[in-house]
């Protein structure tokens, strides 16, 4: 596999950050989205949504205090619901992290328009701080 040659940061806006990346086949914009949530007032729904075809690299989910839930990753889908699949699901006890590598599963490919939805099920007495990044698909 080729190695990036460089990273050039673009713009940063609105919580979303681009970051060029060259590399010898084509180029590239990694995109990036942060955020934070009070999960005290309701369990956490975040759509991602970057309007554009992109390539899900992470989630990164840092809870300010240990939590027993369980997060959901789901690919919503503009079709409609019969058509969204979950692409992670994992139960956390007493955790305080949660890290998505998304190539360690597979290519996760968002055409224009599709979401990704990250989800709790649960209320808990905490804020949660979210980092999904995510690869510009060049047309």
């Amino acid at each position: 596999m080729k190695k990036l040659v460089s990273l050039i940061i673009a713009l940063g806006l609105v919580g979303i950050s681009y970051l060029k990346v060259e590399s010898g086949l084509s180029s590239r914009w990694l995109i990036k989205k942060t955020g934070s949530d009070w999960l005290g007032d309701g369990a956490l729904s975040v759509t991602t949504s970057f309007n554009k075809d992109w390539l899900l690299l992470e989630v990164n989910l840092h809870f300010r205090g240990a939590v027993n839930d369980t997060v959901e990753l789901v690919r919503d889908n503009t079709k409609g619901a019969d058509y969204d699949t979950l692409l992670k699901s994992e139960t956390l006890s007493s955790a305080t992290n949660f890290v998505y590598v998304a190539i360690s599963e597979g290519l996760n490919v968002f055409p224009k328009g599709d979401e990704l939805l990250i989800r709790t099920k649960s209320t808990q007495s905490t804020t949660v701080y979210y980092t999904i990044i995510g690869c510009e698909i060049a047309p």
